[in-house]
């Protein structure tokens, strides 16, 4: 884990940002490198970060884990929690920082673009904050995702 690469700062960026580069397992099997793409967000003002288009089921992964670690907020007794990942070895601060920079980011321009609400992901007990960071990192391992780091503004 590199907890001092913030590709996805939470605040985005007041300019157009050097595109990020990573690797990630393609559709074929095999592993590739791409960067990311910038939007601008209008409502924010701000620019921000999102994988290549061609790898959003891994982000739709991503989601279906926080979908399932909200499912605390609404399900009652019947929410199955997150089972930890023997093998994924995170800090308790690194747990909250990545738990906290998640909710501030991509959970919250995601609820105010859909207008759905939004549950925040600080508030979930903390067995489950630590299950989900570490299921997304078992499936970074499963996709063979890796942050290469910051494109050359020059190229």
């Amino acid at each position: 884990m590199n907890s001092d690469n913030h590709w996805a700062e939470p605040d985005g960026f007041a300019s157009n940002p050097p595109a990020i580069r990573y690797r990630i397992r393609g559709p074929a099997g095999g592993v590739l490198e791409r960067e990311t793409e910038r939007a601008f967000d209008s409502g924010r003002q701000r620019y921000f970060h999102s994988l290549h288009l061609e790898d959003q089921p891994f982000a739709d992964a991503i989601v279906d884990l926080v979908q399932q670690a909200c499912a605390y907020f609404h399900v009652g007794d019947g929410y199955q929690p997150l089972p930890g990942v023997s093998g994924v070895v995170v800090s308790d601060d690194e747990v909250r920082a990545r738990i906290e920079r998640l909710d501030r980011g991509e959970n919250t321009r995601e609820a105010e673009r859909s207008g759905l609400g939004r549950y925040p992901l600080t508030d979930l007990p903390f067995g489950q904050q630590r299950a989900l960071v570490e299921q997304i990192e078992a499936l970074k391992r499963e996709w063979q995702f890796e942050i290469l780091g910051a494109m050359d503004a020059a190229a």
